[in-house]
């Protein structure tokens, strides 16, 4: 984990990395065979987990929801959480269970904190950052949309 560069040596901390979508006997990236999966169940049980808790507290729907996809983990389940807790732990669950599948930072603009959480990180973002530049060649095609996103 070290190599010189202008006459110093550099230390630095392994590479790891996700082999979630990885095809082990592809040449090159365009030769993997994997179709990555847009969408998974466990991320569908966790929207309905964290939907109802919102909207109904934390029901048996809501438990039901994030205690299937624990117990496909290995986890014991959850129970007598209040509404603060069980969104908590259902933000945690995201976390841990959708790593790598580009889920996050759609969760914290969601939840409110995507700004926060990207400042504290040493990566500092502004508002208008939480959407995205409307490609150029859209605005030209399209009619209906006059000027890009705000702040691009």
């Amino acid at each position: 984990n070290t190599y010189t560069l202008n006459g110093a040596t550099i230390y630095g901390s392994p590479r790891i990395y996700s082999l979630k979508y990885t095809d082990p006997v592809a040449q090159a990236k365009d030769e993997n065979g994997n179709d990555p999966i847009m969408l998974r169940y466990a991320d569908v049980l966790l929207l309905l987990a964290e939907a109802e808790n919102e909207v109904n507290g934390p029901t048996a729907l809501a438990f039901g929801a994030i205690n299937q996809v624990r117990a496909r983990a290995g986890l014991s389940p959850l129970s007598g959480l209040s509404k603060e807790a069980l969104r908590q732990k259902i933000r945690d669950e995201r976390r841990f269970e959708l790593y790598g599948e580009f889920q996050r930072r759609w969760d914290l603009i969601r939840w409110g904190a995507w700004i926060q959480t990207m400042n504290a990180a040493g990566r500092p973002r502004q508002e208008y950052q939480k959407l995205f530049p409307i490609a150029q060649e859209e605005i030209a095609g399209n009619k209906l949309i006059p000027t890009n996103n705000p702040g691009y």
